[in-house]
């Protein structure tokens, strides 16, 4: 019974798949950010402020074979849009800590 609790514990964890976006913020002031997948509803990157500079990722868990797009907003502290981006996966797989997404001014959602 419990190497196939064991077994059924690793299966599943194999199966899931992340889907993740690093972003920098290169503004010049604080902004939050907010993301949806295949669009869904915006969800708060959780957080805080993200201020000039920084990194932070967005992302989910999902399952193998998924290639979701993903929406990437940023919103000054007053909760106006500042920035706003739709990528494929193919184009935001690729960021990381050292190749992020730059939030720059423009708003370039289609």
């Amino acid at each position: 019974m419990r190497i196939a609790a064991a077994f059924l514990a690793v299966f599943i964890v194999a199966c899931d798949e992340g889907y993740e976006a690093t972003v920098r913020n290169d503004l010049d002031q604080d902004v939050n950010v907010k993301f949806a997948f295949d669009s869904g509803q915006l969800v708060d990157e959780g957080r805080g402020p993200l201020h000039p500079g920084r990194l932070t990722s967005v992302g989910k868990v999902g399952g193998p074979g998924e290639h979701p797009t993903i929406l990437i907003k940023a919103f000054d502290l007053q909760g106006n849009l500042v920035f706003c981006k739709r990528l494929e996966y193919a184009e935001y797989k690729k960021t990381s800590q050292s190749s992020p997404l730059p939030i720059r001014p423009g708003v370039t959602c289609n």
